[in-house]
């Protein structure tokens, strides 16, 4: 998973994760990473239990939502 961010001088920077390496799912990773870049805010709450939990359930309920057709030309 190739990641961009910004270094602490605002310069635009890249680094790969090796996914395949930390068994863990790559979608559930993504979605982590992005949501803690949207909403700094909930950082705080990174490594409690609660925060896992609430993770978990969105992810859960995200992945089991119905997906929409795609639409046919």
């Amino acid at each position: 998973m190739r990641l961009l961010y910004k270094d602490t001088a605002g310069n635009l920077e890249r680094c790969t994760v090796p996914m395949f390496r930390l068994h863990v799912d790559a979608i559930f990773t993504a979605t982590v990473i992005r949501h803690y870049a949207e909403r700094p805010e909930h950082r705080v709450a990174i490594g409690t239990q609660d925060e896992l939990d609430r993770l978990e359930s969105a992810y859960t309920a995200w992945r089991s939502a119905p997906k929409p057709l795609p639409r046919l030309a």
